[in-house]
Formats: C-alpha cells, structure tokens, sequence
C-alpha cells in the first residue's frame, strides 16, 4: 500500500505542476453545463482534458466555445475568465 500512495502522490503532483503551467494562458474551452457547486458559474473542458470552471454571463451558453484566460489552477480544475 505504501508504493501505490507513493505512485498516486507523485501522479497528483505532476498534474498540479502541468495545470499551474496554464495560469496566465488563454484556452478554448467546450462550455458543457453548469458549474455543480458553483452557482453563477459554467463547467467545461480545456483541449487538455482539464475541466474549467467560468463564471457564467449572458454571452457564453452550453455548447460554445470560448477563449478564456486561466486565472487559477488545482491537480485537475482550472478556473479562468
């Protein structure tokens, strides 16, 4: 058990230092639905696979895609506007 937290452990963290590398980076994102936990907010996909979080306004709407700037990362989200 001790080798495969070791392996899950160097996995996240090679994928939060990929997503840290898209701060200040423009993605086209695929708008797929609302944001579950954040009302106000749409949830999409990034050509990387990651999913995004935007906040939502009149001119995005499910299945645009858009260009936003990517303000904010973890392991597997990025938050952008």
């Amino acid at each position: 058990m001790q080798r495969l937290r070791i392996v899950i452990d160097n996995g996240i963290e090679y994928a939060e230092k990929y997503s840290k590398r898209l701060i200040g980076t423009k993605q086209e994102v695929l708008i797929e639905s609302d944001a579950r936990r954040n009302p106000g907010m749409l949830r999409g996909t990034a050509p990387s696979g990651r999913t995004v979080i935007i906040p939502k306004n009149e001119k995005r709407n499910i299945g645009m895609i858009i260009s936003a700037k990517i303000n904010r990362a973890s392991a597997w989200v990025l938050w952008g506007s």
